[in-house]
């Protein structure tokens, strides 16, 4: 499952962090959500994720992907350790690279 706010996240991340080109953004990403495996959905009331950004140390749109898998059961494949914790999270049942595990 994919929220539009992770969607937002990734392209911000592309664009301004790794300077990937907008047309190139738009095909990959294009391609992700065209994927049988994923699914679109958006972030439950905002009220949820607003308490946990309150009470935790998480970002924000982490906070909306924590509701949204929380309210529907939903495994979160992350490499964020705190995110992974958070509460009602699942973590996605894959070893996370060393690498990439410290990733906060």
């Amino acid at each position: 499952m994919l929220i539009e706010a992770v969607l937002a996240e990734c392209i911000f991340v592309l664009e301004s962090f790794y300077g990937h080109a907008r047309n190139d953004i738009v095909r990959v990403l294009t391609a992700l959500i065209q994927h049988p495996g994923i699914e679109l959905a958006a972030a439950p009331s905002p009220g949820e994720a607003l308490a946990r950004y309150g009470s935790s140390g998480l970002h924000f749109v982490d906070c909306l992907l924590a509701s949204t898998a929380a309210a529907t059961a939903t495994p979160i494949a992350t490499f964020d350790r705190k995110l992974r914790a958070a509460t009602g999270v699942t973590a996605w049942p894959w070893p996370a690279p060393a690498v990439l595990d410290d990733h906060a």
